[in-house]
């Protein structure tokens, strides 16, 4: 079974139908082991940022900013 008809499965949604009605197609299967260049030249090419945001720091639940 293909991951599409799993995710349609278990959790009752449609991964590949597209809003405009029609179908949406796998065009790649990027993996862990895929060379990183490939990858960075793929998302740059979307637009998409190749770094990661910036993790924001742990604040003290406990403490009241009001």
């Amino acid at each position: 079974m293909d991951w599409a008809s799993l995710i349609r499965r278990v959790y009752l949604e449609d991964v590949l139908a597209c809003p405009c009605v029609g179908r949406r197609r796998l065009v790649a299967d990027i993996g862990q082991r895929a060379q990183r260049e490939a990858i960075v030249a793929i998302v740059t090419h979307l637009g998409i940022p190749t770094e990661p945001p910036p993790i924001a720091r742990a604040t003290d639940p406990s403490f009241d900013a009001a």
